[in-house]
């Protein structure tokens, strides 16, 4: 009986040791995160010109592998989602260029993990692709 006992406590521990939801997550290594630093959040610096602080939306970045849109292997991604009464844009030459649906429809950035364009941001708005070096939630 304790043999039998023994055998079920030692495969009930492996099981649980194979089940730990934090093993084998990898995260974005080369890709820096790309929202924009400096939004001090609704009405700042006037009511009319303001950002959302990314925490407050929150900003998340995945790694995935064979992402469509990239040149290397593997990409890390995000969603710009903005909140109501903001539109996403994406910061490429010096020009702010809005999201999907002129900014109101979430929005994939990406950026190789390897290959020759690792570490370069892009998206890709209503059938354009854009490199880009910021993304943002601003007033409408």
């Amino acid at each position: 009986m304790f043999r039998c006992d023994l055998f079920l406590y030692l495969t009930l521990i492996e099981i649980m040791n194979a089940c730990i939801p934090t093993q084998n997550i990898e995260t974005c290594s080369t890709c820096s995160k790309i929202y924009n630093t400096g939004c001090q959040g609704y009405g700042i610096p006037s009511a009319s010109d303001w950002c959302v602080i990314g925490d407050d939306i929150p900003v998340t970045y995945t790694l995935e592998s064979a992402f469509d849109y990239a040149y290397g292997e593997d990409a890390c991604t995000s969603v710009l989602s903005c909140p109501s009464g903001t539109i996403s844009y994406f910061l490429t030459d010096g020009i702010d260029v809005p999201g999907n649906d002129l900014g109101t429809s979430p929005t994939t950035v990406y950026c190789a993990e390897t290959g020759s364009y690792a570490g370069e941001w892009n998206v890709y708005t209503d059938y354009h692709g854009y490199p880009i070096t910021q993304m943002t939630c601003r007033s409408q």
